[in-house]
């Protein structure tokens, strides 16, 4: 075999990799032309290509077009052709196909088995009726097949199972009209007995009580019977750390039953455990591990204990400064407040960093109360008390001021209220082409008496993703905004260096950048930004140095982006590549906060173009992106200590030479699009 080749014929829609997995005639592998090239070497063998076997490429072509059928093309013309090579030892096969009209769904009637549209208990059939609308609204007009006749029959059965109709008999029946393509179906629907849970019963418990395990079902006995209850109830037995897996098992009955008895089985097998994870980032943090250490039962009921070590050790960061942190964690966890879907954790940290904004240690305190709505929803409540001892900045005045350091090393006490939610729903976590995210996040810092910092910070992020034609093609659209209201104490008094209280910000107030963000800018260096200054002292003299930038931030933020997804299923279905547009802004609009040596040009409207390629993994997507500043600001485009040396000149630090390459940045990054 030399290769295999798909030949369309007018509009197709499915893709040369999805009938290739359906043949069992296969072209040499990936690896083939490599091992030619190099057969000549020393125990290297010479590859072995497919054989050819004619009778196998008929079977193929068959089994094609029978494919075509079972997916709602009853004309779809499928064929063959064979070229073969001068010596008539190696062949090529090309598959010609012709898809030919789609048959659709014209209509859905939903009935029951004596041929009426009463189904169900008399107090739940306008709720049927309304739940069948719903249904055939999203599916009429599909294309029909075995997937589109499946995913009605799930739909409609977990309907009923949901409503305690636990063994509906659902049989669908369908008539063909072969001149419009179009068909009609009809289901019927046997609902059964409408059934209560019964009995719960629990198993392999050894060290809490049965109720802790009954209590995170969120179901009890005498209530109606539902799947999606079990499912629930499943999940968040799973939420807690001392359940290493667990199952619902349904007692057997008969159809005329009219309750339930449900198993519960848990394994005990986590005690005291460690986990190790390790990461990369380009940006700052480099290498990166945390190790947890937990106990699944501390004092009993299920709370777990963590202790958790977080190490970003910037090293082979790609960007100017190093990132660098150690913060450990002691989190207590209660898995049940009141209700099974909220959980509480609480616990003191400290931790040291070394990086963008300063070099410090603090030590906080923090409660949290979470409440999951699903696994992609959940919000979650927290307060947090933060001191902060500063031993340097790394944001000071181009020219030296004693008193600006004086003030950012007094210690910043915080005492901060907040409130983040996820909202939305997606197709698919890890490879998303359709669906809405969105996560809103609200601070105020209270009481006033326990800090010395008081703002309110609200920011909100929102990505959409649009389907194309295509089975790997989409539109991302991503939205960030965002905005710091310091009050009291952060409101700068008269005579003080209105920097001072927004530097004291500097963990709350607004940046951009980064591969999540505007990727033509590095992380968080997108706006307003100094050049991070060195002072060396030898006797009388004193020497500035700079090698890089420190981002300032500011009250104000917003960016957006616009991103085109397109699969590369001819390499691989997981690769793919894309082309973006990303715009964004950070600024302070407050004049009570102005920042003397923050260029104008860096609190502009800024735009970055770019494109890169991507690979998706089972924890999200190993992204490279190439990202291109389109009107990069006085600060973007020059070197921190040229601008140093022309500002100590007298000059303006747009005098500075331009550095054409600081207008590209580059990004690696793995994980979640959201």
């Amino acid at each position: 075999m030399r290769s295999v080749e798909f030949h369309f014929i007018g509009p197709h829609e499915f893709y040369p990799d999805e009938l290739a997995a359906q043949m069992n005639t296969r072209p040499p592998g990936s690896l083939y032309r490599l091992q030619s090239a190099v057969a000549w070497v020393p125990f290297v063998p010479d590859p072995s290509a497919p054989t050819f076997s004619a009778v196998a490429l008929q079977e193929d072509v068959a089994r094609l077009r029978q494919f075509y059928r079972r997916h709602g093309f009853p004309e779809a013309k499928v064929d063959y052709r064979v070229t073969a090579d001068k010596e008539r030892r190696r062949v090529g096969v090309t598959i010609d196909v012709e898809e030919g009209p789609q048959l659709r769904l014209r209509n859905l009637t939903l009935m029951g088995p004596d041929s009426t549209e009463e189904i169900g208990a008399p107090e739940l059939r306008e709720e049927i009726r309304t739940g069948w609308e719903q249904i055939r609204a999203k599916h009429i007009g599909n294309r029909f097949d075995e997937l589109e006749i499946a995913t009605l029959q799930k739909r409609l059965t977990s309907f009923f199972e949901d409503r305690g109709y636990a063994r509906a008999k659902i049989e669908p029946r369908a008539a063909i009209d072969s001149t419009a393509y179009m068909v009609d179906m009809v289901w019927l629907v046997e609902p059964g007995t409408r059934a209560r849970f019964s009995k719960i019963e629990v198993q392999g418990v050894t060290k809490v009580r049965e109720g802790i395990v009954t209590r995170q079902l969120g179901f009890e006995t005498g209530d109606w019977f539902s799947r999606k209850a079990l499912e629930t109830g499943r999940e968040n037995l799973s939420s807690v750390d001392l359940f290493g897996s667990s199952r619902l098992d349904l007692g057997e009955g008969t159809p005329a039953d009219t309750s339930l008895p449900v198993t519960v089985v848990v394994d005990e097998d986590r005690p005291r455990f460690t986990q190790i994870e390790a990461g990369y980032a380009t940006d700052g943090a480099g290498l990166s591990g945390q190790v947890r250490w937990t106990h699944p039962n501390f004092t009993g009921d299920a709370r777990s204990l963590n202790v958790v070590l977080l190490v970003q050790s910037g090293v082979w960061a790609t960007s100017d400064v190093k990132d660098r942190l150690l913060r450990g964690t002691l989190l207590i966890k209660q898995p049940y407040v009141g209700n099974p879907r909220l959980s509480m954790g609480f616990g003191p940290s400290i931790e040291f960093r070394d990086g963008y904004i300063d070099r410090s240690a603090a030590w906080s305190l923090q409660n949290t109360f979470v409440y999951r709505f699903t696994a992609l929803q959940s919000a979650a409540l927290r307060y947090e008390y933060t001191y902060r001892q500063v031993d340097e900045s790394n944001i000071q005045d181009l020219v030296p001021n004693s008193s600006l350091a004086e003030s950012l090393a007094v210690p910043v006490q915080t005492s901060l209220l907040s409130l983040t939610t996820s909202l939305g729903h997606l197709d698919d976590l890890g490879r998303p082409r359709h669906g809405v995210v969105i996560k809103p996040n609200l601070s105020i810092t209270a009481p006033p008496v326990w800090g010395t910092v008081e703002f309110g910070r609200a920011d909100v992020q929102a990505t959409a993703f649009l389907p194309l034609l295509g089975r790997s093609n989409a539109i991302m659209i991503r939205g960030k905004i965002g905005q710091v209201w310091p009050f009291g104490k952060s409101i700068p008094s008269d005579g003080e260096d209105p920097a001072v209280e927004l530097l004291r910000l500097r963990d709350y107030t607004l940046t951009a950048g980064g591969s999540d963000d505007v990727r033509g800018w590095s992380t968080r260096m997108l706006g307003p930004k100094v050049p991070a200054i060195d002072r060396e002292i030898s006797g009388t003299d004193t020497t500035l140095t700079s090698d890089h930038y420190v981002e300032a931030g500011g009250l104000r933020r917003w960016t957006g982006s616009v991103e085109l997804r397109l699969g590369i299923r001819r390499i691989s279905k997981d690769i793919f590549m894309h082309i973006f547009g990303d715009a964004g802004r950070v600024w302070t609009s407050d004049s009570r906060f102005t920042f003397s040596d923050i260029e104008d040009s860096d609190e502009e409207v800024h735009y970055a173009t770019g494109a890169g390629l991507g690979y998706y993994t089972a924890v999200g997507a190993i992204r490279f992106d190439a990202g291109y500043k389109l009107n990069p600001s006085v600060f973007d485009v020059r070197d921190s200590q040229d601008v140093l040396d022309e500002v100590l000149a007298g000059n303006s630090p747009s005098a500075a030479p331009v550095i054409a390459s600081r207008r590209w940045a580059f990004h690696l990054s793995l994980g979640l699009y959201f």
